[in-house]
């Protein structure tokens, strides 16, 4: 998740923003289910005050792991705590216990 701190790096210097969301979507496209790299995406999304895009991270963190309090508590924040917004654990992931 080297590339998701250097995006965090990044878009702390307005200049280098654009940079910045490349190094995240490199990091996710790397490794889709690296739930770390999706959440701080999204609170660099939000930072960047585009919390529509910031949104959909938070769900993938959750779709990974259903217990991830900070996406939880980000999304809420956004005003998505529709049943909808949330994902449930899968039938597969709650009768192995992995998530």
């Amino acid at each position: 998740t080297y590339r998701a701190m250097l995006g965090c790096s990044l878009a702390a210097i307005p200049e280098y923003r654009h940079e910045a969301l490349e190094q995240f979507e490199m990091a996710i496209e790397l490794d889709p289910a690296d739930s770390h790299a999706h959440f701080l995406y999204g609170q660099t999304l939000e930072k960047l005050k585009l919390p529509w895009r910031a949104r959909l991270h938070y769900v993938r963190v959750l779709e990974l792991d259903a217990h991830h309090r900070e996406a939880r508590e980000r999304l809420i924040h956004l005003g998505a705590s529709s049943p909808r917004s949330m994902p449930r654990p899968s039938l597969l992931s709650r009768l192995t216990g992995r998530r």
